[in-house]
């Protein structure tokens, strides 16, 4: 088909052993096409996200927080509406008023959490007659 590779970090998110906390992967199950949103990270990179009021909030105002992390030298803690290392790690422990869960843009697709054999039986499945 041409492609080398695919990047499929989004899917494997709602997978049991991933990591993050069920609040995160619920809200990857919840999500629908209109809750996906492109936003600027503080240094004004683009970041796919899940809107979360967290997210409505930093957009329109500066949120207080303090500089921890000093993780980019490009990123102005006294300027930025929000700390992105902050928000992805309370997002991740569940605390999606404080942070927002990053995605792929078909995060929408992902309608249940499944164990990391079920999903790679399931692409492995529906790949097979598309190969030969």
């Amino acid at each position: 088909m041409g492609a080398s590779g695919v990047q499929m970090g989004t899917r494997f998110v709602a997978t049991h052993e991933c990591d993050v906390s069920a609040e995160y992967k619920q809200s990857y199950v919840d999500a629908t096409e209109d809750d996906v949103a492109v936003i600027l990270s503080p240094v004004g990179l683009p970041a796919r996200v899940i809107r979360t009021p967290f997210v409505e909030k930093s957009l329109g105002e500066k949120q207080k927080f303090n500089c921890f992390y000093k993780c980019l030298i490009t990123c102005d803690a006294d300027k930025a509406n929000y700390c992105i290392a902050l928000a992805l790690l309370d997002s991740s422990r569940g605390k999606l008023d404080t942070g927002f869960p990053m995605c792929g843009q078909n995060v929408y697709r992902i309608d249940k959490i499944v164990s990391v054999e079920e999903l790679i039986r399931e692409i492995t499945t529906e790949a097979e007659p598309l190969l030969s």
